[in-house]
């Protein structure tokens, strides 16, 4: 089995692949089951091969999860429980409907009303609409057109008290295959085996990745959709803590994280804890709008610029795509007020000087964000007051 082909980043794989790392079962157990391409059969097969060709591990009792004796035996499990479970989720059932939910690839979610009595018909419905949307693409010459990427259909009981809450969900792809499936307390998932193997692969590991602080990063295709395009210049990962190694198999896999920078869409940048880092890949794409201050950003985090020229670039920037802003009656007063220090006077003749608040970044009293968040203010205040005498 080559464990790079469950690897979502094709950097970190290639990485990890350069330097001859090598991943025991736990850890490549755990990378297969966080692949985001991959679908269960292929990721029950892929735990299959590791049982019989890797050397059986410990599990020591962690924060979150049940210790085992043996991996293998506990792995064993966990496979039979899923394919339980899936063959009892796509089973037809007195009382029991489903339903479709469909995600673009902007993020965006979408239910269906549809109700269908056999996951048989719900898939094809589902199949149906992803067919329709392409039509409909292709058709309008919509390059922009948000594309189904991925769905859920839900099975729900109907005669059961709280029956949306007495649902199971598999997790499908354009083409209709499963990639993973949720677990709920049945027959099946009794109260202890939930707690014993839910958790066996939401572990801490340790996954080495090419990335230094500074580096322009993104979440690697279909990984994460809660800011789908978003940029960030990495400034820490949590295995350059020094209690990096004490939390292996001991934390979870939120705990495999790192620090960076964000610019949101109103042009605030913003201190951010990136998941699971793994699904990190290098950003290449040439950067548009107010993004291009993250070039700047990483370029001055890499020791290449100064703060004085790093703002000086941010003034570039929005000097090019502030204007069009203002003339369309952009609200430029919606300037962060809450999010600063009380100590930083905005209103009734406030410190105008941005000397001065260069200086407090350097003396550590005030942050980096809130620097940037400042400087722009002053900026685009400065040119909102002149616009407006031009127009006068």
């Amino acid at each position: 089995m080559n464990i790079y082909d469950f690897f979502n980043s094709p950097d970190v794989a290639e990485y990890c692949k350069s330097i001859g790392h090598k991943f025991n079962a736990v850890e490549s157990a755990v990378m297969v089951s966080q692949s985001k391409r991959r679908t269960l059969a292929e990721k029950h097969a892929a735990y299959r091969t590791i049982i019989e060709e890797y050397p059986d591990m410990e599990i020591p009792q962690g924060h979150t999860h049940t210790g085992h004796k043996s991996f293998r035996k506990a792995l064993k499990k966990y496979i039979s429980i899923e394919e339980k479970l899936l063959e009892e989720f796509i089973s037809p059932e007195e009382g029991a409907v489903y339903r479709v939910s469909f995600r673009n690839d902007s993020g965006d979610t979408h239910d269906d009303r549809c109700l269908f009595t056999t996951y048989k018909k719900a898939l094809k419905h589902a199949r149906d609409k992803v067919k329709d949307e392409d039509e409909r693409k292709i058709e309008y010459l919509q390059h922009n057109f948000s594309c189904i990427v991925d769905m859920t259909v839900i099975k729900t009981f109907l005669d059961k008290d709280d029956c949306w809450h007495n649902s199971c969900t598999a997790y499908v792809s354009r083409a209709g295959e499963i990639k993973s499936i949720q677990w709920k307390h049945t027959s099946i998932v009794t109260h202890k085996t939930y707690a014993d193997l839910y958790k066996l692969l939401d572990l801490y590991i340790d996954v080495p990745v090419p990335f230094k602080n500074g580096d322009l990063v993104e979440f690697a295709s279909g990984t994460s959709w809660q800011f789908r395009e978003a940029v960030y210049v990495l400034e820490g990962l949590c295995n350059e803590d020094e209690n990096y190694s004490e939390n292996l198999f001991r934390w979870s896999l939120d705990s495999m994280h790192a620090h960076g920078h964000f610019l949101y869409s109103d042009g605030t940048i913003t201190q951010y804890v990136i998941l699971f880092y793994p699904d990190l890949q290098y950003c290449r794409h040439e950067l548009e709008g107010e993004k291009r201050i993250m070039q700047y950003l990483s370029q001055f985090y890499k020791g290449e610029i100064d703060i004085d020229s790093l703002l000086k670039m941010q003034e570039y920037v929005f000097a090019d795509i502030e204007a069009d802003r203002l003339n369309e009656d952009y609200d430029i007063n919606y300037c962060f007020h809450e999010n600063l220090d009380e100590s930083l006077p905005w209103d009734d003749g406030g410190d105008t000087n941005i000397e001065k608040y260069k200086e407090l970044f350097k003396e550590d009293k005030i942050c980096f964000c809130h620097l940037m968040m400042i400087h722009r203010y002053l900026f685009l205040d400065e040119r909102r007051r002149t616009l407006k005498k031009e127009d006068e």
